[in-house]
C-alpha cells in the first residue's frame, strides 16, 4: 500500500491533493450525468404510458359512441309504410 501512495506521489508531485480533488470531482460529474439520464429515461416512460392511456380512453369513448348509435339505430325500426319507400327507393 505505501509502495502505490509512494508511486502516486511521485507522479503527481506535492499537488496530491488538487489531483485527488480533480478527480473527486470528476466523479461526481459522471455520477450526476448518470442520475440525469436515468431521470429522463423515467420520464419517457411515464409520458408514454400517458399517452397510452389517453389513446384507450379516446379509443373506448368512440367505441361506446358507436355501440350507443347502434343501439338506438336498432330500436327505431321503420314501420311497413317506410320500409316499402326505401325499397322503392334502393337505400338500404
Amino acid at each position: 500500500m505505501d509502495l502505490i501512495l509512494d508511486l502516486i506521489s511521485a507522479l503527481a508531485g506535492p499537488e496530491l491533493g488538487k489531483w485527488v480533488a480533480g478527480l473527486v470531482a470528476g466523479l461526481g460529474a459522471l455520477l450526476a450525468l448518470i442520475v440525469a439520464r436515468q431521470r429522463g429515461r423515467a420520464e419517457g416512460r411515464a409520458q408514454v404510458r400517458a399517452e397510452n392511456v389517453r389513446a384507450a380512453a379516446r379509443q373506448q369513448a368512440e367505441l361506446s359512441a358507436i355501440r350507443e348509435e347502434q343501439a338506438r339505430a336498432a330500436s327505431n325500426a321503420p314501420d311497413e309504410d317506410e320500409l316499402s319507400e326505401i325499397l322503392k327507393e334502393g337505400r338500404f
